[in-house]
């Protein structure tokens, strides 16, 4: 008999490749829309940052940013940092401290439906500079976006492991924030 897992595993791939498509493109409209050289989506599972879509940014440098996210994830609301070189909570990252300098950061939290946060939207720039009310609402609406898509595949992948654990079947489905894994260049474990 076929598990729920058989029948979801197709819906659950297509999916999986819309939402990394999805991802890839919030932070291409967020890169455009605050006109930033450097934006990602990070998301956080069990205390591990992925990084699972990336505009802009050299391999090197996505580890660093996940103590710059995690200060996004850390409130309820938005965290935009002008010049970071004067925030006491940036200033000695080495991102911030070494050329090229990160000196705007700007961290829209990702909420899931239970209103946790489960990853973040952000925007950086290596000069100082001021969002505006419309690009903040731009990066609002496409945070809230990205949480239902996740939601939707987090759902998907919780429901064929609940089926299968019902069934006796010991096959993990894995963690919907590892799904984009062909987006995802590293992470950092903090």
């Amino acid at each position: 008999m076929a598990g729920l897992r058989d029948r979801v595993r197709p819906l659950d791939d297509r999916l999986r490749v819309r939402v990394r498509a999805a991802l890839c493109d919030a932070i291409e409209y967020a890169a455009q829309v605050c006109d930033v050289p450097l934006a990602l989506v990070a998301l956080m599972d069990k205390g591990t940052v992925w990084f699972t879509a990336l505009a802009r940014m050299e391999e090197d440098e996505t580890s660093r940013c996940g103590q710059l996210c995690m200060q996004s994830l850390m409130g309820q609301e938005p965290l935009v940092v002008d010049d970071t070189l004067l925030d006491e909570r940036f200033a000695a990252n080495p991102l911030v401290a070494r050329a090229p300098a990160i000196r705007f950061f700007a961290g829209f939290p990702i909420f899931s439906e239970g209103q946790q946060a489960i990853g973040s939207l952000n925007v950086l720039d290596l000069r100082p500079r001021q969002l505006t009310d419309e690009q903040a609402r731009g990066l609002q609406t496409l945070g809230r976006l990205l949480a239902v898509q996740l939601d939707i595949l987090r759902s998907a992948a919780s429901d064929a492991d609940l089926e299968d654990e019902a069934l006796g079947s010991s096959e993990p489905n894995g963690s919907w924030a590892r799904a984009p894994d062909a987006d995802r260049r590293g992470g950092s474990r903090m």
